[in-house]
């Protein structure tokens, strides 16, 4: 979402680029609001809230994935599950 905001910012020249810019500006201001209304206020609404939880689910997703990225086998300290026997 940042690269896209910058992307459209760098090509404003254009109007659709613009109106996207200007958009993605407009919602990540919706969703600083959010979180300043639930960390502040203690209520939500829902205008504000649904961009700040779309916005702090991707940074979520962000931070596990690049987690993960670094680690070098997350999966290193599971065994495999051989030589077991079936019973019927």
């Amino acid at each position: 979402m940042a690269a896209a905001l910058v992307s459209a910012t760098a090509m404003a020249s254009d109007i659709f680029y613009a109106a996207c810019a200007l958009s993605g500006a407009a919602f990540g201001i919706l969703g600083w609001v959010g979180y300043q209304l639930e960390v502040r206020k203690h209520f939500t609404l829902p205008l504000f809230s649904v961009p700040y939880y779309f916005i702090s689910m991707n940074l979520a997703l962000l931070l596990g994935l690049i987690k993960c990225l670094r680690e070098p086998r997350p999966w290193s300290g599971i065994r495999p599950c051989v030589n077991r026997t079936r019973r019927h």
